[in-house]
């Protein structure tokens, strides 16, 4: 028999959990004891750990001779990463940083804010910094996260968005944008 492992998942989302089962006389009964308090009797359960940890893992099964075997695995358990989210330009026009009707994708008609959601529920973010074909513009650690993009152009442009949580894991998102004047 064997438990597998090491899982890695994410607090307060189901992680699956694999037992195989060799030898011994069938049936078999499973005992799992996740590590935090909470069992199943289920050979291949799925289990939601709700905080952030390391966590040994202890997969029983019996036979119907009544052996028992163990087998052990880890489960390496943190919280999501942070979240970003790009509101505004989103697909419409724009002009003079007013959106004035809907269009397939973003079209900026002379500066614009961009405006950003981030969040990480359990450390909080450190800051989003604006990048502008790879190029950095700056970094804001207040909310409500947002870049004035000045620069006159006339081509398509890829706004990036990185976001940093208080203990330095990242998430990007990105969107292309046209921007005229």
């Amino acid at each position: 028999m064997e438990a597998y492992g090491p899982y890695e998942g994410i607090a307060i989302k189901p992680l699956q959990l694999t037992g195989d089962i060799f030898g011994g006389s069938p049936p078999y009964t499973c005992h799992w004891n996740f590590g935090d308090n909470q069992t199943s009797t289920e050979q291949n359960p799925k289990h939601t750990y709700t905080q952030h940890g390391n966590y040994t893992i202890f997969f029983t099964v019996f036979d119907n001779n009544g052996n028992q075997s163990t087998d052990t695995a880890t489960a390496i358990i943190d919280y999501a990463l942070p979240t970003v989210t790009i509101t505004k330009p989103t697909n419409g026009i724009y002009f003079m940083d007013t959106k004035i009707g809907p269009f397939k994708i973003p079209l900026v008609f002379g500066p614009i804010t961009i405006e950003v959601d981030a969040h990480q529920e359990h450390y909080g973010i450190l800051g989003v910094s604006f990048y502008v074909d790879g190029r950095f513009i700056r970094t804001d650690s207040t909310l409500p996260y947002s870049c004035v993009w000045l620069a006159p152009s006339f081509r398509k442009h890829t706004i990036i968005i990185q976001v940093e949580d208080y203990i330095q894991r990242l998430n990007w998102s990105l969107i292309d944008v046209w921007k005229f004047f």
